[in-house]
Protein backbone atom coordinates (compact mmCIF):
# COMPACT_ATOMS: atom_id res chain seq x y z
CA UNK A 1 0.00 0.00 0.00
CA UNK A 2 2.75 2.44 1.03
CA UNK A 3 4.43 2.05 -2.05
CA UNK A 4 1.48 2.43 -4.28
CA UNK A 5 0.71 5.49 -3.10
CA UNK A 6 4.43 6.74 -2.95
CA UNK A 7 4.01 5.84 -7.10
CA UNK A 8 0.74 7.77 -7.15
CA UNK A 9 2.26 11.10 -5.40
CA UNK A 10 5.05 10.73 -7.83
CA UNK A 11 3.05 10.08 -11.21
CA UNK A 12 1.14 13.28 -9.95
CA UNK A 13 4.11 15.19 -9.45
CA UNK A 14 5.27 14.10 -12.99
CA UNK A 15 1.51 15.20 -14.74
CA UNK A 16 1.59 18.52 -13.23
CA UNK A 17 5.26 19.58 -14.27
CA UNK A 18 4.38 18.27 -17.59
CA UNK A 19 1.26 20.37 -17.94
CA UNK A 20 3.75 23.49 -16.51
CA UNK A 21 6.00 22.81 -19.26
CA UNK A 22 2.97 22.56 -22.17
CA UNK A 23 1.53 26.46 -20.10
CA UNK A 24 4.82 27.62 -20.24
CA UNK A 25 5.72 26.53 -24.04
CA UNK A 26 2.24 28.02 -25.24
CA UNK A 27 2.83 31.16 -23.27
CA UNK A 28 5.97 31.98 -24.93
CA UNK A 29 6.34 34.24 -27.77
CA UNK A 30 8.90 32.40 -30.15
CA UNK A 31 7.13 29.08 -29.34
CA UNK A 32 9.86 28.03 -26.93
CA UNK A 33 11.26 24.97 -28.70
CA UNK A 34 14.95 25.09 -27.10
CA UNK A 35 13.45 26.39 -23.54
CA UNK A 36 10.70 23.49 -23.68
CA UNK A 37 13.34 20.98 -24.60
CA UNK A 38 15.88 21.40 -21.81
CA UNK A 39 13.27 21.73 -19.59
CA UNK A 40 11.56 18.35 -20.63
CA UNK A 41 15.17 16.42 -20.01
CA UNK A 42 15.56 18.10 -16.63
CA UNK A 43 11.99 16.71 -15.70
CA UNK A 44 13.75 13.13 -15.50
CA UNK A 45 16.86 14.78 -13.53
CA UNK A 46 14.92 16.53 -10.69
CA UNK A 47 11.11 15.91 -10.69
CA UNK A 48 10.17 19.04 -11.69
CA UNK A 49 10.42 21.20 -14.29
CA UNK A 50 11.39 24.03 -12.38
CA UNK A 51 14.26 23.26 -10.36
CA UNK A 52 13.63 25.91 -7.89
CA UNK A 53 10.34 25.18 -7.66
CA UNK A 54 8.99 22.52 -5.43
CA UNK A 55 12.01 20.45 -5.53
CA UNK A 56 13.93 23.62 -4.57
CA UNK A 57 11.24 24.85 -1.60
CA UNK A 58 11.70 21.02 -0.27
CA UNK A 59 15.76 20.90 -0.75
CA UNK A 60 15.63 24.25 1.92
CA UNK A 61 13.23 22.52 4.28
CA UNK A 62 15.84 19.90 4.51
CA UNK A 63 18.36 22.34 5.25
CA UNK A 64 16.60 23.86 7.95
CA UNK A 65 16.18 20.42 9.65
CA UNK A 66 19.55 19.41 9.26
CA UNK A 67 20.62 22.89 10.40
CA UNK A 68 18.42 22.24 13.61
CA UNK A 69 19.21 18.46 14.06
CA UNK A 70 15.99 17.26 12.68
CA UNK A 71 17.04 14.60 10.35
CA UNK A 72 15.54 11.42 10.78
CA UNK A 73 16.29 8.66 8.72
CA UNK A 74 12.68 7.00 8.53
CA UNK A 75 11.27 10.75 7.66
CA UNK A 76 10.62 11.71 3.87
CA UNK A 77 9.62 14.91 2.63
CA UNK A 78 7.77 15.46 -0.70
CA UNK A 79 6.54 18.84 -2.31
CA UNK A 80 3.73 18.65 -4.76
CA UNK A 81 2.60 22.44 -5.81
CA UNK A 82 2.95 24.01 -2.32
CA UNK A 83 2.10 20.98 -0.31
CA UNK A 84 4.66 19.57 1.84
CA UNK A 85 3.90 15.82 2.68
CA UNK A 86 5.83 14.66 5.61
CA UNK A 87 5.79 10.73 6.51
CA UNK A 88 7.57 8.40 7.92
CA UNK A 89 8.17 7.29 11.31
CA UNK A 90 9.68 9.52 14.53
CA UNK A 91 8.94 10.58 18.12
CA UNK A 92 6.26 12.60 18.86
CA UNK A 93 8.04 15.64 20.28
CA UNK A 94 10.73 15.25 17.11
CA UNK A 95 7.62 15.15 14.27
CA UNK A 96 5.80 17.92 15.66
CA UNK A 97 9.04 20.09 15.34
CA UNK A 98 9.44 18.74 11.86
CA UNK A 99 6.23 20.26 10.84
CA UNK A 100 6.47 23.59 12.87
CA UNK A 101 10.01 23.66 11.25
CA UNK A 102 8.56 23.48 7.44
CA UNK A 103 5.58 25.50 7.97
CA UNK A 104 7.22 28.90 7.59
CA UNK A 105 9.65 28.28 4.94
CA UNK A 106 9.03 30.68 2.16
CA UNK A 107 7.10 28.65 -0.58
CA UNK A 108 5.32 25.95 1.80
CA UNK A 109 1.81 27.38 1.43
CA UNK A 110 0.52 23.73 3.80
CA UNK A 111 2.41 20.94 5.46
CA UNK A 112 0.59 17.67 5.33
CA UNK A 113 1.67 15.66 8.46
CA UNK A 114 1.50 12.22 8.22
CA UNK A 115 4.41 11.07 10.23
CA UNK A 116 3.26 8.03 12.52
CA UNK A 117 4.77 9.02 16.14
CA UNK A 118 6.20 6.84 18.62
Amino acid sequence: MRTLFGFLIGFGAGVIGIRRAKADLEASTDGGQTGWRRRLRNLGKTGTVDPGGDEGIRDRVEAEWKRLGLIQPRVDATMIDGALYVRGEARSSTADALVATARPIPGVQEVVDEIKRS
